[in-house]
């Protein structure tokens, strides 16, 4: 019986390897130097050995046969420990902050392409068909641009690969695309093209976006086309308007910047959220206090969602009577609208703030079946009901 049963543990040791990426065990110089023999990029692993997501990844998805498979015929595979051994100098070259990192190298050990953290099967064959298209995996999609390359495929699979990885890169691609762009009629990918690579009216989009409304209203609704170009103009005016040394802003050079451009409510409501984004950053909670309870107000009008963070900053760091009665208002109306555990927990730890522990417990309660429902971090809910 003994037998039987090590060979079965040895049969299924050997399939499940089987199933699984190929990791080459030897010196990053000869795994380099092999790709360069057979022609196909590194695939490197750079895990470390606490971390949980790597552990992850090599239970749930380097073992799928889909993945093996794709990955076993495009890649040459390594998998190094970023703290022992060669991996602490790799870690060094590469830059390896964050685990699991996934680095793309070619031959010469020069990065095509890189990403990281937990992927599912699917989504982690997708990171490697991006690597394994032509234009990544020869390394040279720069070089044909910085030549004048204006093929439009080329141009627009350019923008997809480097979106993640050289944004500014990929607004260049972008830019030349529209500038070259024969026919006015739009696809829905192109207009993600154009409108992901606008952030000033100054940028070669922009004057596309202008120009070309009538087509594009023909995907995007006019309310949103609006709005969208409400938003670029507010940009340009806080852009102005922003003292570089610190970040504050003068808001005389922002109202004369952006007057006739924009209706007055929504220049006020851009202003309001830079100066509470900028008293939140630099630690000044009183200042974000009052700018959010002039913005908000009663907050009617508001999407429900968008009261929560006020709320929850302002029950943290307020001890002010009327401004925690309007942030549990702000609360309660996110809570009618919609239950998830931020408001519910929000709303839980500003009755407790207020002395309503009966109504916190019962929100606090309601938050952590919300937590456990979504399979969420009940620590911190759970904490708050130890208090109560």
């Amino acid at each position: 019986m003994k037998f039987y049963i090590t060979a079965a543990s040895l049969f299924a040791a050997s399939f499940f390897s089987a199933q699984s990426i190929k990791f080459e065990e030897l010196p990053m110089s000869e795994i380099l130097a092999k790709a360069g023999r057979v022609g196909k990029p590194v695939f490197l692993d750079a895990y470390a050995s606490w971390c949980g997501p790597c552990k992850m990844m090599e239970r749930n998805v380097f073992v799928k046969k889909e993945v093996a498979d794709f990955y076993n015929e495009n890649f040459i595979n390594a998998h190094l420990d970023m703290e022992k051994g060669e991996g602490r100098e790799i870690a060094r070259k590469y830059q390896v902050y964050s685990y699991p990192t996934y680095l793309f190298l070619n031959a010469n050990g020069e990065v095509l392409y890189r990403g990281g953290g937990y992927l599912e099967p699917d989504d982690f064959i997708s990171l490697g068909r991006r690597v394994a298209n032509p234009l990544v995996k020869e390394g040279n999609a720069k070089e044909r641009f910085e030549k004048g390359e204006k093929d439009p495929e080329f141009l627009k699979s350019a923008v997809q690969l480097f979106a993640a990885t050289d944004p500014e890169f990929a607004k260049k691609v972008s830019e030349r695309y529209f500038a070259n762009k024969k026919d006015r009629q739009l696809s829905r990918e192109e207009l993600s093209m154009l409108l992901s690579y606008i952030r000033s009216t100054n940028d070669a989009n922009y004057k596309y976006f202008f120009e070309n409304k009538a087509e594009i209203t023909k995907l995007l609704p006019e309310e949103v086309y609006r709005q969208f170009n409400e938003q670029i103009l507010i940009s340009d005016a806080l852009a102005k308007a922003i003292n570089t040394s610190d970040g504050s802003i003068n808001a005389g050079i922002y109202r004369k910047e952006i007057a006739g451009k924009v209706p007055g409510e929504e220049a006020e409501a851009g202003l309001a959220r830079y100066e509470m984004n900028f008293y939140l950053t630099s630690g000044n909670f009183e200042k974000f206090e009052e700018t959010a309870l002039a913005f908000f107000k009663d907050g009617n009008g508001f999407d429900p969602a968008d009261l929560v963070q006020p709320a929850m900053l302002i029950s943290e760091h307020s001890n002010d009577a009327r401004s925690l009665k309007t942030a549990s208002a702000w609360l309660e109306k996110s809570v009618m609208s919609r239950e998830t555990v931020q408001n519910t927990y929000a709303l839980a730890k500003i009755y407790l703030k207020t002395g309503k522990k009966q109504e916190a417990r019962m929100f606090a309660e309601r938050a952590l079946q919300l937590a456990e429902s979504g399979n969420l971090d009940t620590n911190p809910v759970k904490e708050l009901l130890n208090e109560l």
